[in-house]
């Protein structure tokens, strides 16, 4: 499957990434995430990509007003529906349940549909504490999703940065994590993780 690749800006470094790289954000510190999404979320509408934010978010006003909190200026010239906001739980769980081949046709979709619309990339980031929720079924499979989506981001070449709150998630939820993203954002740099685990042999050893 012919897709574009290209050297990125991710905004917050000045290593470039060819697109498609699936990055874990495991933090403690609210006003360095901020900075670090605000820069992310910035360097994608001014390389011309189209951005989707899934915010972990209680109210519809909260969203409308969510990237002027993080600190973002917009460009001025941002396109119509160049960027995307939803809520998380709506997006990872639009029927209540999480469903891991539910959520990847979804990036499938923003991705297909991106095309479509005349950008030549996308970028995505999510804030993953609705995963904590004990009223949402299939969360489980939420370490199982994050791997597949290195077998997707392959022929859908989307950059996707996953946020996990470390003063939220368990030790041993994060180290699982860490199994499954093969780049992570450490105080605004990009390392690549010791810990990851190709997908195929994750899957046939874990799940």
């Amino acid at each position: 499957m012919n897709r574009l690749k290209k050297e990125i800006n991710l905004g917050f470094t000045e290593e470039k990434f060819v697109n498609g790289i699936h990055m874990c954000y495991i933090y403690n510190d609210e006003k360095e995430r901020r900075k670090i999404m605000s820069h992310y979320i910035k360097s994608g509408l001014l390389n011309g990509e189209r951005v989707a934010y899934f915010a972990d978010i209680a109210t519809k006003d909260d969203i409308n007003d969510y990237v002027n909190n993080l600190g973002c200026e917009l460009p001025a010239n941002i396109e119509k529906d160049q960027l995307v906001l939803t809520y998380a739980v709506n997006t990872y769980c639009p029927s209540g349940e999480f469903k891991p081949q539910q959520m990847t046709d979804t990036l499938i979709n923003f991705y297909n549909d991106t095309i479509e619309k005349g950008f030549s990339l996308s970028r995505v980031t999510g804030e993953m504490s609705w995963a904590l929720n004990n009223n949402i079924h299939g969360k489980e499979r939420l370490v199982e999703y994050e791997c597949r989506l290195n077998i997707l981001f392959e022929d859908y070449p989307v950059t996707a940065i996953c946020q996990y709150d470390a003063n939220k998630f368990d030790g041993g939820t994060l180290f699982k994590i860490l199994n499954v993203h093969p780049l992570m954002v450490v105080r605004g740099q990009i390392v690549y993780n010791p810990y990851y685990i190709q997908p195929q042999e994750f899957l046939a050893k874990y799940l």
